[in-house]
């Protein structure tokens, strides 16, 4: 299954749900999101990037952004120009 379909199939199983309810569905989208660099150090010491919009992402029925680094445990950055990457043990501190 591709990333986008793991994306789209909860997605669309949250707008039928509002539908068959008949209740608004808010949804928030937001742009490129970079936890690498200065936000994954903070999640490393136990800080949250998001603790300041936590109540506008909790209200929402739905949030979706697009990820700007890999998260990984390992591994070897291609030789390339940019690569960002945040640690897994510091991604799974930041839960807002």
């Amino acid at each position: 299954m591709s990333a986008l379909h793991l994306l789209l199939v909860p997605l669309v199983c949250i707008v039928a749900s509002a539908h068959a309810q008949q209740d608004p569905l808010n949804l928030i989208f937001t742009g490129d999101i970079m936890l690498a660099e200065l936000p994954g150090k903070a999640m490393a010491r136990g800080g949250d990037p998001f603790s300041e919009f936590a109540d506008l992402l909790h209200a929402a029925d739905a949030a979706v952004g697009n990820l700007e680094c890999v998260v990984a445990s390992g591994g070897q950055a291609i030789d390339k120009p940019w690569t960002f990457e945040v640690k897994a043990a510091a991604s799974a501190s930041g839960r807002t």
